[in-house]
């Protein structure tokens, strides 16, 4: 039992805690905003989009970027609301440290680090490619007359090491050691280059474009005849980079809307998108390498990564050894692996980590806080008391918290009464003859969480293998078919059981400036739609993430657990 209670402990939530940090808080709400665009723009357009339209979507590469999306969407509301609540930097990892406990904490920022230092790779590389491209592939071709390639049967190998790309991240890193002010200002001034390319892109693409492209080439293509109406009713044009410019085959996986351009002959548009494309891939290595840096130095101050992470330099305040060592790493896999490789891992990461917010998201807004203290005269924060037992006290009783109040200071204990009522909704009081006599709303919503994300994998599942399973014999289309229903049918049960119950009052902090909306409607879809996506991933990413979570284990069970600062609060 003790092993549980050590893996779902807590941070505690203190308002001192929250605000302190050994790094210099200097970015102004502009500059956050552009940090962000510039994370956007850059490593979806000019590194996933060539390879992904490429190798998985072909034309239909816009309904991939529709679907990512409302994904991305739904989580940056999850995101935006432990934001405001939790200012510390970890993102995902220190939001679910918050709510639901420290094990799924590390898992989450285990991945996270894995997620940036891949993408931190992928986009080096293309930004490599980029380079070599403008230089009719100079280093390519030098690096493979000197040192030969490697196996070409590997198909996660670069056909050569990209030592353009190990010096270009490295030098970088070395840039942003000088502080996050002079990183901000290159980032602002970058993205500003970046929003006119892509204006430009747009344009010279439209002019372009080649409406023959939007269909696959029935010569090349691989199916009968009577599958010919599945695959229209799969395709979507994507009409801005470059699937109108040229047939998705022959895009060029690392530099596709060079490539796209070359072949038209606007070789004047192929140097301005080699512009607008380093400075996006610029803005999009540094965004990464510093949420990478954050995410190490936060779990190391916490003591679940090795305590050097968390060494702040004194002059710039940059946690300078977290940023090395993970930016080194990112390099190595960029030197080393192709784009596809790097790409590929991309995407399960960040699923993992837009579910688990919003299952902590839920959670947390579902578990009223064991004690918080609130004062109502800010000047008597100092005081060595907290209720002043010479002026007459009051105590106001409500469902499921306790309130005594001097009429200055005021103390709020929670889970006064955890059963009175259920927490249900007026109009939902009836389902109390079926739910267990005492239950906590926290262990409803776990358990209705858990099973919605079992049935939305089922359902997922059933939806992509649903042409192996209409081919087969009649009871395993049947059998396809009703685990579906049931599945659906579960979802919608635990959706409501969960919408049925009120949220506590005192879920939040009173001073909270923003909320998600429509909770927990919202986040239930965010779970939903983010375990959909995760089953159409192949099985080698599957592969590859229980080989990092096992070393994450490791790293966890042999270090975190022992070092964890919540040990030291203990003692």
């Amino acid at each position: 039992m003790w092993i549980i209670n050590m893996l779902s402990r807590k941070k505690e939530v203190s308002t001192m805690d929250i605000m302190s940090t050994n790094l210099k808080r200097c970015l102004t709400s502009y500059d956050v905003t552009l940090l962000g665009i510039g994370h956007m723009l850059g490593s979806g357009i000019y590194v996933l989009s060539p390879s992904i339209a490429r190798g998985t979507t072909g034309p239909a590469l816009i309904l991939s970027y529709l679907i990512a999306g409302v994904a991305s969407l739904l989580a940056a509301l999850a995101y935006a609301d432990f934001g405001v609540r939790y200012p510390r930097s970890g993102s995902a990892y220190s939001y679910v440290y918050y709510s639901i406990g420290e094990f799924w904490a590390f898992f989450v920022g285990w991945n996270v680090l894995l997620e940036n230092m891949l993408a931190t790779a992928a986009c080096v590389r293309a930004c490599s490619a980029y380079i070599d491209s403008l230089t009719g592939y100079v280093v390519f071709n030098g690096t493979r007359a000197i040192m030969g390639e490697f196996s070409t049967t590997d198909p996660y190998l670069s056909e050569v090491p990209d030592f353009l790309a190990f010096a270009i991240l490295m030098g970088f890193v070395i840039f942003m050691t000088f502080g996050v002010k002079t990183t901000s200002g290159l980032n602002n001034t970058l993205v500003g280059i970046n929003v006119v390319v892509l204006a430009t892109v747009v344009g010279v693409g439209f002019y372009y474009a080649d409406f023959d492209n939007w269909k696959y080439h029935e010569n090349n293509a691989n199916f009968v005849k009577e599958d010919h109406p599945e695959f229209i009713n799969g395709f979507m044009p994507y009409g801005i980079s470059g699937v109108l410019q040229m047939y998705f085959a022959d895009i060029s996986s690392t530099s596709g809307l060079l490539e796209a351009l070359k072949f038209h002959q606007a070789y004047w548009a192929q140097y301005i998108v080699s512009a607008g494309a380093l400075a996006g891939m610029s803005t999009v290595i540094m965004a990464t390498v510093f949420a990478m840096t954050r995410v190490g130095y936060a779990m190391a101050e916490d003591g679940l990564l090795f305590t050097s992470f968390s060494i702040v330099l004194n002059k710039s305040q940059v946690p300078v050894v977290s940023m090395y060592v993970l930016s080194l790493l990112s390099a190595i896999c960029a030197c080393m692996l192709n784009t596809e490789a790097l790409v590929d891992m991309l995407s399960i990461g960040t699923l993992l980590a837009y579910m688990i917010v919003a299952c902590a998201l839920l959670i947390s807004k579902y578990t009223p806080l064991d004690v918080v203290i609130e004062l109502e005269n800010s000047s008597a924060r100092d005081g060595p008391e907290l209720i002043d037992s010479s002026r007459p006290s009051t105590v106001h009783t409500f469902p499921e918290d306790l309130q005594i109040s001097d009429g200055l200071h005021c103390i709020t204990v929670m889970n006064a009464s955890p059963t009175d009522l259920h927490g249900l909704k007026p109009s939902f009081r009836f389902l109390r003859q079926f739910l267990p006599s005492s239950y906590g709303q926290r262990q409803l919503v776990v358990v209705c969480l858990a099973i919605t994300f079992i049935a939305t994998i089922l359902a997922a599942f059933i939806v992509k293998y649903n042409r192996y399973i209409a081919n087969g014999p009649t009871w395993m289309v049947y059998l396809g078919w009703t685990i579906a229903s049931i599945s659906v049918i579960t979802i919608i049960i635990c959706g409501l059981l969960i919408f049925a119950h009120e949220l506590p009052g005192n879920s939040n902090f009173s001073n909270d400036q923003y909320s998600m909306p429509w909770v927990p409607i919202l986040p239930i879809f965010s779970i939903i739609f983010n375990a959909g996506l995760i089953v159409t991933l192949d099985l080698i990413t599957w592969i590859r993430l229980i080989i990092w979570l096992a070393i994450g284990s490791a790293v966890y069970f042999g270090y975190g657990i022992h070092h964890s600062r919540l040990n030291r609060k203990k003692k």
